[in-house]
């Protein structure tokens, strides 16, 4: 005889940020990076892009917003534009970006494109990319080698943050470094300092012999 059970099932609690967020670790985005070749006009889009990704953490969407009035050169800042409501946030402009940034448009932009945004497709209709980047960083993913790490923007996102924790800056720069309206949102990337959790942890109880 069939019994219905589902009344007995225990609920499990779930809290909030209770989980890691996915991480791309730095030695994979150095691969990935290294596997771009930048003597294509393709290449130098890409590589300017994951850069960009890579230093400052940026949405998808707003990597591909990013407009050519945005990166002031003579102040040497770039202005990322806010999201979700949030302010637009002004940044140094890291002379590794700087560089490659104007290899591509030297080099790569098209010079016909009537687009304000700096990064743009290099065949007809020649406008901003899509908010989906996956798909353009799997295949320097697999010329890496790499099969199992996380490929989207949210991963490297979520790498920026947890390489600034790392190497000590506070929560309120890397706070404002992502946007987040709240810094609530950005104490999920403790959990991510693996080395932190460990000095934090309590020795494991014995039992008396």
């Amino acid at each position: 005889m069939e019994r219905d059970l589902s009344a007995v099932v225990p609920v499990i609690p779930t809290f909030k940020l209770d989980r890691l967020p996915p991480v791309i670790q730095p030695e994979a985005i150095d691969k990935i990076l290294g596997a771009v070749d930048r003597s294509t006009v393709v290449g130098r889009r890409d590589y300017a892009m994951l850069l960009v990704l890579a230093t400052y953490g940026l949405r998808a969407g707003q990597l591909c917003d990013l407009r050519l009035e945005d990166f002031d050169w003579r102040q040497e800042t770039l202005r990322i534009r806010g999201v979700k409501g949030g302010e637009d946030v002004l940044l140094p402009l890291r002379p590794a970006v700087g560089e490659a940034v104007v290899a591509y448009l030297r080099n790569g932009r098209p010079s016909v494109a009537t687009s304000r945004a700096v990064f743009l497709r290099v065949r007809a209709p020649l406008g901003p990319l899509g908010g989906n980047l996956t798909n353009l960083i799997k295949p320097y993913a697999r010329l890496a080698g790499l099969t199992q790490v996380p490929l989207g923007a949210h991963a490297w996102r979520h790498g920026c943050a947890s390489r600034m924790l790392a190497s000590g800056q506070s929560l309120k720069t890397i706070r404002d470094t992502l946007g987040h309206r709240s810094i609530e949102t950005t104490f999920i990337y403790t959990k991510a300092d693996v080395e932190q959790l460990r000095e934090a942890a309590l020795d494991w109880p014995t039992t008396p012999a």
